[in-house]
């Protein structure tokens, strides 16, 4: 008699766990939100001018074909703030565009948009930030980025994050530096200095060296030589605030102009700042300083077999 319910319970037991594991296999895990309290108050995503109308025109193509692929959130939202610095020259467009969604605790988008009624941000099983009313097939997805939460305790001090594709594939990773364009200021650094009680505001400055050969003499061949000169830019990024951490004025130097781009304090609009000196000194504040590396948290090397937390 026991051996027999013995027998019946492992045979009950390795039905329910095959089942579980079905069901798994068959779950869409992009469409499975993780319950926990929304606490993004923004999100500021900035990009080149160029880069809104192509995303736009990609979003209309799949929506003509009814491809239920998630697509970024760029399309969703017309109010595109541009910021220009100097007349476009060349392949350099001379400003950047940003991008600003507003939420209340509840997750509703409050920003006005073209989506669907009822859009709401949300954590997938997946690990992804993505605005969408609802989490059936026939419901659109909409890309915020990499809910980035870290691997170890070292990480506290600039997680969770919320991170692009680059971010996570090119921007940290071993080798870094000769991933250009992609050294340089993102999600990492977002975090720190959100988290950061020293800093007043957050400074999205990436620096990166620029190569330049410089000819000189009669015979160009042998009189030249390589110049390497550091240049300041605001490259595409992810930027968030959080209903927890007090509002901060986000900032950065553009190609040695510095601006104001959201949250400015006194009420100043966003754009350029004058004097930087002067903008800082007014406050009590200290001057932005170029990090002594960038990214400044790239990927601990680890061997095999080490221990981390």
């Amino acid at each position: 008699m026991k051996k027999s319910f013995l027998l019946s319970s492992l045979v009950l037991f390795f039905w329910l766990m095959a089942t579980v594991q079905a069901q798994d296999l068959r779950e869409d895990g992009s469409r499975v939100w993780i319950p926990r309290p929304w606490e993004f108050r923004y999100v500021l995503i900035v990009d080149s001018p160029s880069a809104f109308p192509r995303k736009k025109r990609l979003y209309q193509e799949d929506m003509q074909s009814n491809k239920m692929d998630i697509t970024s959130v760029l399309p969703l939202f017309d109010d595109v703030r541009p910021i220009r610095i100097r007349p476009a020259m060349g392949s350099s467009e001379g400003a950047i565009s940003l991008v600003l969604i507003e939420f209340n605790q509840q997750g509703d988008v409050l920003t006005p948009h073209s989506g669907p009624p009822g859009l709401k941000g949300h954590i997938n099983r997946l690990g992804y930030l993505v605005l969408a009313a609802g989490n059936a097939a026939t419901d659109r997805q909409f890309d915020l980025g990499h809910w980035y939460t870290g691997r170890s305790s070292e990480e506290l001090i600039y997680t969770p994050a919320l991170c692009t594709l680059e971010d996570m594939q090119e921007r940290y990773v071993k080798g870094f530096n000769s991933n250009y364009p992609f050294t340089g200021f993102g999600c990492r650094e977002w975090g720190y200095y959100l988290k950061s009680e020293q800093h007043p505001y957050i400074d999205v400055t990436s620096y990166q060296k620029e190569m330049s050969t410089i000819l000189t003499g009669v015979d160009p061949v042998k009189n030249r030589y390589i110049s390497f000169k550091t240049n300041t830019h605001i490259l595409d990024f992810i930027g968030w605030g959080r209903f927890d951490i007090a509002a901060k004025p986000v900032i950065g130097n553009f190609e040695n102009t510095w601006l104001c781009l959201h949250e400015c304090p006194d009420g100043e609009a966003p754009g350029v700042i004058p004097d930087i000196k002067e903008w800082t000194k007014k406050r009590g504040w200290a001057l932005p300083i170029r990090p002594k590396k960038q990214p400044m948290f790239p990927d601990v090397a680890r061997k095999p077999g080490d221990f981390i937390d």
